[in-house]
């Protein structure tokens, strides 16, 4: 009995931590910040070659 309840509560803890984990798609807050590095490394790099 024991192990059926401890069992059940370990596919619900993982049935939800894959819900969660799985669940969002950021890619709008991480993209803006790899355009702004690649704009400053560029900058950096024509003030470098000048």
């Amino acid at each position: 009995m024991k192990k059926k309840v401890f069992g059940m509560i370990a596919v619900m803890a993982l049935a939800g931590a894959l819900a969660v984990g799985c669940g969002g798609d950021d890619k709008k807050e991480t993209e803006p910040a790899t355009t702004t590095e690649k704009t400053t490394e560029k900058a950096e790099t024509e003030k470098a070659a000048e």
